[in-house]
């Protein structure tokens, strides 16, 4: 009875207790779980619709922020610079407005980071008809700023150096590379800082502070850029600094002959070249319009060899790796869409296929310029094959073109001259002589650009190549030794590889010469 009885008491007190109840569900959780599995089931539409309700239901709860950013990234999954140019622009407006609520309402939420690196990518990114690297630069400067000590806020800093390098100005981003190094020297982005200042350093002559920050990369066992890793993007730059020295130093003729590609097969006529930091080498057939491409050992790659494309005239290599090629008037894409350019005539109307085209020049994240010989004019076209803008005009035919650090260079063949294009939509279009005291080129026929700057001319009819410094003064002259076993005979086409060495291709040959 007295257990009983004592049973009976704490029943009463414990139903004079308020009764302990489970807590409400935050009104926003279950609609954005419903969107992430709405997502996971391709359903993209209903889960961006789900997202938005969870916002509007709690915009004030712990996954509002969260529903944004999961919806701008569905609309915009670019994270990086490598994966700029490829989003889809339809969507770019509702990414824009997601990115910018998060930055503005939820700026200390955990998202805030990765919205305002993403919204200063958007804004750079040249798939974007809006596009605008003033703003892009300013909203990556505020991402460093607000989020100090995050990998956000050093990829930002990285992300304000290419804004600066787009328009050509090398000085200026020397500031963010050095800030990324000393803030942030465990960051991803650090190696790849340090490898950008050195090249700068290099390009604004201070040749020592070059070499160190390299020796530093190469030092590194925890540096991605470190001998035998994926990247010889360091290795290749120290050794054309060492090559430009010897360049400088010898005036002419310091090239040495290597080896003539490829080391094993029948020869073949090549009608063009290009390479890239790897010393990889592309080269496109003339009889089957095939693209081959050799390792540094000159040795065939792994890479399969291309269709066959009969009428290509030309190839491209972009910063990826990517190739380009084109025929008399249309563009053979990397994934291999045939594309017909067309441009307004200059007279106005209706867009006009482009008549004979005479090179092309990619652009760092998947856009890309044209030139038009037979109108005498560089055309624009983005990453969503959308015209742009007419670069230049010319008063005479264009032969090639080239582009280095978002300046491109066009050879005037006829008045044996470069055009100079700065970025930017009201510099003015320079000119460099391809002549000087004591030199002429009676011939031009094609040119390149290496890491510094310097500007290689082919010279078909002196058979010799020619080296110029970024202001037109010849630095180093690559001549035909008659009689030599390396001989040019029929010079055809020119590439320079990452680490400055020349590669010539002859017809008669049926060789490309590799020069070291």
């Amino acid at each position: 009875m007295r257990a009983r009885a004592l049973t009976t008491t704490v029943l009463v007190l414990l139903c004079g207790l308020p009764s302990a109840r489970a807590a409400a569900p935050e009104p926003g959780e279950a609609l954005y779980r419903i969107a992430r599995q709405l997502l996971t089931q391709g359903k993209t539409d209903q889960a961006l619709k789900k997202f938005d309700e969870a916002v509007a239901a709690s915009p004030r709860g712990p996954y509002a922020d969260d529903a944004l950013l999961a919806a701008a990234e569905v609309d915009y999954p670019t994270s990086s610079l490598e994966d700029l140019g490829r989003a889809d622009p339809s969507r770019f407006g509702q990414a824009h407005a997601r990115l910018e609520k998060i930055t503005l309402e939820y700026r200390g939420s955990d998202s805030g980071p990765q919205a305002a690196l993403r919204l200063g990518l958007l804004e750079m990114d040249p798939s974007n008809p809006k596009a605008d690297l003033d703003e892009a630069f300013a909203t990556f400067l505020q991402t460093a700023r607000l989020y100090p000590g995050t990998a956000e806020a050093a990829e930002a800093l990285y992300a304000a150096g290419a804004c600066h390098r787009q328009r050509g100005a090398i000085a200026a981003s020397v500031g963010e590379d050095a800030s990324l190094v000393l803030e942030h020297p465990g960051a991803a982005a650090a190696p790849r800082a340090k490898l950008r200042l050195a090249q700068s350093a290099a390009i604004l002559g201070e040749r020592g502070l070059a070499r160190t920050l390299l020796g530093e990369l190469l030092a590194s066992p925890a540096s991605p850029l470190a001998p035998g890793s994926a990247s010889g993007a360091a290795l290749a730059l120290d050794a054309l600094l060492v090559r430009d020295e010897a360049d400088r130093a010898a005036g002419t003729g310091s090239r040495a002959f290597d080896v003539l590609l490829p080391v094993n097969g029948e020869p073949r006529e090549y009608v063009a070249l290009a390479a890239d930091d790897e010393g990889r080498l592309r080269l496109l057939e003339s009889s089957s319009g095939r693209v081959v491409t050799l390792g540094a050992d000159g040795e065939p790659s792994a890479i399969p060899a291309s269709a066959e494309i009969p009428d290509a005239r030309g190839l491209a290599v972009g910063r990826l790796g990517e190739v380009y090629l084109w025929e008399e008037r249309s563009v053979i894409l990397p994934d291999g869409e045939r594309f017909e350019p067309k441009a307004v005539p200059e007279k106005g109307g209706d867009p006009e296929p482009v008549r004979r085209i005479g090179g092309i020049a990619p652009g760092p994240f998947g856009d890309f310029d044209v030139l038009d010989a037979s109108s005498e004019r560089v055309l624009r076209y983005g990453p969503d094959l959308s015209f742009r803008s007419v670069v230049a005009r010319f008063e005479s035919k264009p032969s090639a073109i080239a582009r280095w650090e978002g300046t491109l260079f066009v050879l005037l063949a006829s008045r044996r001259e470069i055009a100079v294009i700065p970025p930017g939509k009201s510099t003015a279009i320079g000119l460099l002589s391809l002549r000087g005291p004591g030199w002429e080129l009676r011939s031009p026929t094609a040119l390149a650009l290496d890491a510094l700057g310097r500007i290689y001319v082919l010279d078909d009819s002196a058979r010799s190549v020619t080296v110029l410094d970024r202001a037109g003064a010849r630095v180093a002259l690559l001549a035909s030794e008659k009689g030599a076993s390396w001989e040019f005979r029929s010079p055809t086409a020119l590439a320079v590889d990452g680490a400055g060495r020349i590669y010539v291709a002859d017809k008669r040959l049926g060789r490309v010469l590799r020069f070291r």
